[in-house]
């Protein structure tokens, strides 16, 4: 549990930074990056039921 926490923080940087700093404008306006590879990166490393366990965490922090 704890190391999907911690990868699911390490994906989201990884996210945030390729979104940020990796991209190539492109003709027309807009620009490329390389944050949707690691969207698909991070949809292939955590586990299917991930979204559960985030709903669940959601609710327990409602509750208190």
């Amino acid at each position: 549990m704890k190391k999907n926490i911690v990868l699911v923080g390490v994906l989201a940087a990884m996210v945030c930074v390729a979104t940020t700093f990796l991209h190539v404008p492109i003709v027309g306006g807009g620009y490329v990056h390389m944050g949707d590879a690691v969207i698909y990166l991070a949809a292939a490393l955590l586990p299917v039921g991930w979204i559960d366990v985030l709903d669940k965490l959601e609710m327990a922090n409602k509750m208190k």
